[in-house]
């Protein structure tokens, strides 16, 4: 019921920050022009570790063991941006007594917007996840989808440079859709390290 409620705020949050962002977009490009280098594209590039700690602190003690680490690259412009991104994460299920993981290897695309000068962010992530280990009758390349809703994570700036903190993030991999499908469904934190060039 915490996490719901949680995960409410958080969206709610995103909701105030898009309709920030869309509300004083004009009324501040009236008051000041922006800088040249603001209004380009620039290059980006993240490092992320992430893993679902908070079901881990409600009792999936299994969930210690799951992580995920990625890449993402792509381009950003004010308080919009666009990522390709790479994760490789090793996942662990809590309900089994027996040693049940998977490895899979997800890729495909994000868009995010920033609110509240760029303190903010929101993301949303879809793409395709493969299946790296044997899991049931299910054969090792398995291919899936992966979706991930990042409602609202903080960014602390260091010149270029930025970290990105996502207290918890919304993760829904499907690496097996046929026979009986095979998915996770994950609330991470999410702690991401990179900056624009």
């Amino acid at each position: 019921m915490r996490i719901v409620f949680t995960f409410s705020i958080l969206l709610i949050l995103f909701c105030v920050g898009v309709a920030h962002c869309a509300t004083n977009d004009r009324a501040e490009q009236n008051l000041t022009l922006p800088a040249r280098d603001k209004m380009d594209w620039h290059f980006s590039a993240d490092v992320e570790l992430n893993s679902p700690l908070i079901g881990a602190l409600v009792g999936g003690t299994r969930l210690l063991n799951t992580w995920a680490v990625g890449i993402r690259v792509g381009a950003e412009r004010e308080r919009v941006g666009m990522y390709a991104f790479l994760e490789r994460s090793h996942l662990e299920e809590p309900s089994y007594n027996d040693d049940v993981s998977n490895d899979l290897i997800s890729f495909g695309g994000a868009g995010w917007v920033s609110y509240f000068e760029n303190r903010m962010r929101s993301m949303i992530l879809l793409g395709t996840t493969i299946l790296m280990t044997e899991s049931f009758q299910n054969p090792q390349g398995t291919m899936g989808l992966y979706s991930e809703l990042r409602p609202a994570g903080f960014v602390f700036h260091i010149g270029k440079a930025n970290i990105q903190l996502y207290p918890i993030t919304l993760c829904w991999l499907v690496p097996v859709l046929q026979n009986v499908p095979l998915f996770y469904l994950h609330y991470r934190t999410a702690v991401s390290l990179g900056g624009t060039f």
